[in-house]
């Protein structure tokens, strides 16, 4: 069992015991051959941690308010990340239509893997470098990598690790809602933390 799928399961377990109406909505597997395509059409290998977790829940059944990881962006599917990544590609290509725009400085950066959105804003996997650090593509901003998670491995390992200890993840801290779905709170603030433990 590779990493991902060990903090995906850890996830799950939690899930099903506290939060069974969040864990419904995860999608099952995608398919391989999906991944490959979507892959190809993008132009761009997926980190294995990516992978690995298309592997293990293909974004959701359904468009969800819950929030299923800390930084509040419900996961996407291979056909989603596709979508999502064509569209930023198409207005960053809008928006530097006179070509001076540097790499860096661009509103969004094609080599950005987004795999978690909501309203417009994403989480995204940097793949400028090879390192594979996740941060946050914002709509009305473009690419935020302070405080960036060091890898998507590492951020559901924390996820994991805040659900099953209870702990935080990111200054994050799990609660659950008034429909007993999974959401986050900074430091716990305005909720009572969940219940740690599987």
């Amino acid at each position: 069992m590779t990493a991902v799928a060990e903090s995906w399961a850890r996830i799950g377990a939690w899930l099903q015991k506290h939060a069974p109406a969040t864990f419904a909505q995860l999608a099952p597997p995608a398919d391989p051959a999906e991944i490959a395509r979507v892959q190809d059409e993008m132009g761009l290998k997926f980190p294995q941690d990516l992978v690995d977790s298309l592997l293990c829940h293909n974004g959701l059944t359904r468009y969800s308010r819950a929030n299923f990881l800390p930084a509040l962006y419900p996961p996407l599917s291979a056909e989603e990340i596709l979508a999502h990544w064509q569209s930023n590609v198409e207005i960053n290509e809008d928006l530097n239509l006179d070509g001076e725009q540097e790499p860096d400085d661009q509103w969004f950066h094609p080599l950005w893997i987004p795999f978690g959105e909501a309203e417009g804003d994403s989480q995204v996997i940097d793949m400028r470098d090879g390192s594979g650090q996740v941060g946050m593509h914002l709509h009305d901003m473009g690419g935020v990598f302070n405080g960036a998670w060091p890898s998507l491995a590492e951020y559901l390992s924390a996820t994991a690790e805040a659900l099953v200890e209870g702990v935080d993840a990111g200054g994050r801290f799990p609660y659950l809602d008034e429909k007993g779905e999974l959401s986050w709170d900074l430091a716990g603030r305005l909720h009572e933390r969940a219940p740690a433990g599987l």
